[in-house]
């Protein structure tokens, strides 16, 4: 058969045009998704920011606006609580939009900080397991979480917690410092032990203690 009789039946039956259009749909959900992602993560490092400026009014009993922060301008005159409730706010808008993996773990992650503020660490585990779920990589969900189980008294959970952030970050002493209470705590003894050793040798020997062990 003539090859342009069989591009007149093709085109004729609607076979293309169905094609075409179908390629035009997926490509409109994929800019559609691309807004939600990008929406969720604004909402999400307003969030993130308006939290931090929080803590710095906690610190100082008066908002602190820094010369990064000129989004947030509006709140340097209101209270931490106030800023606290409009980080949760924006926090929730970046999970109804709809977030991408990463972004949702990190959200996750500050939610978590919020509630283990207000000493809610019962819910706190909970939004870091998600969390990780998410990301494995993210060492601050660790350090979080090992927090909460100190305070709910799990410790052999909270020693869990901080090796997998050590590992993560070997150059962090506050995490080995911690390690070291919770063994103590446990009784469990090194043979020898690999922070000891790798805090005697400094900041270099200890990344490579990490690695080797």
């Amino acid at each position: 058969m003539d090859p342009w009789r069989i591009l007149e039946l093709v085109l004729g039956s609607g076979f293309f045009i169905a094609l075409l259009g179908f390629g035009l749909n997926e490509l409109r959900e994929l800019r559609n998704l691309w807004k939600q992602h990008r929406q969720a993560r604004v909402c999400f490092e307003r969030a993130q920011r308006i939290y931090k400026q929080a803590l710095r009014a906690e610190q100082r009993r008066a908002p602190l606006v820094l010369p990064g922060d000129e989004l947030d301008r509006e709140h340097r005159t209101e209270d931490p609580l106030e800023l606290r409730r409009e980080a949760q706010k924006l926090l929730d808008q970046a999970m109804e939009v709809g977030p991408d993996r990463l972004t949702e773990a990190k959200a996750c992650v500050l939610q978590a900080q919020m509630l283990l503020d207000d000493k809610a660490y019962t819910d706190c585990i909970e939004y870091l397991d998600k969390a990780l779920r998410l990301d494995r990589r993210l060492a601050t969900g660790y350090e979080i979480r090992g927090q909460a189980h100190v305070a709910l008294g799990h410790k052999e959970l909270a020693l869990m917690d901080y090796n997998s952030k050590f590992k993560l970050d070997p150059l962090d002493e506050s995490t080995l410092s911690r390690i070291e209470s919770l063994k103590e705590a446990l009784n469990i003894a090194d043979k020898p032990s690999i922070w000891r050793r790798a805090r005697s040798i400094g900041k270099k020997g200890l990344w490579i203690s990490a690695i080797l062990a």
